[in-house]
């Protein structure tokens, strides 16, 4: 009897986990992922959002942070003019995972980003890396889409003919 409330339990509970919406995932997010921001903050910028207005508040810096979507999987918050996080709900695999890109720009052409993953439950998850990650950057002298492989490992950019 007890294994059949321990499963009914578990699977109680592993329904609910993946039944998340990013509205949650805002709302139980640890302070140390947006130390930019308070709890309260985050809060409201759903409240904003859902009353169709603009999601603006002062962050802890005293500069206005922003966020400017949020979806069932998707949100992102401009914490500075030059500070941005992109979160989105991964479904696929074994569970979901929340991505997270954070990017910051340095000036009008240059910027860097870092992704992170984590659990539902807000560890940090390990990534495998490839050796080579394809990807495609526009040509702005003739405006065509090239192919280009990255090994991050050597820090080697090579063109795809």
């Amino acid at each position: 009897m007890k294994k059949i409330i321990s499963i009914i339990f578990l699977t109680m509970v592993s329904m609910q986990m993946s039944a998340q919406t990013m509205k949650d995932i805002i709302k139980t997010m640890p302070d140390s992922i947006t130390p930019l921001l308070t709890k309260n903050a985050r809060l409201d910028f759903i409240d904003y959002l859902e009353a169709n207005q603009k999601a603006v508040e002062k962050n802890k810096l005293g500069g206005e942070s922003e966020m400017t979507k949020l979806t069932e999987t998707r949100s992102v918050i401009q914490l500075s003019k030059s500070s941005k996080l992109d979160f989105k709900l991964l479904k696929g695999g074994d569970e979901p995972t929340i991505g997270i890109i954070s990017t910051m720009t340095v000036d009008e052409k240059t910027s860097v980003s870092m992704i992170r993953y984590y659990s539902l439950d807000w560890t940090l998850k390990k990534v495998n890396i490839p050796s080579d990650f394809k990807y495609y950057e526009w040509n702005d002298d003739n405006e065509e889409l090239t192919s280009k492989v990255f090994n991050p490992f050597n820090l080697e950019i090579k063109e795809i003919k």
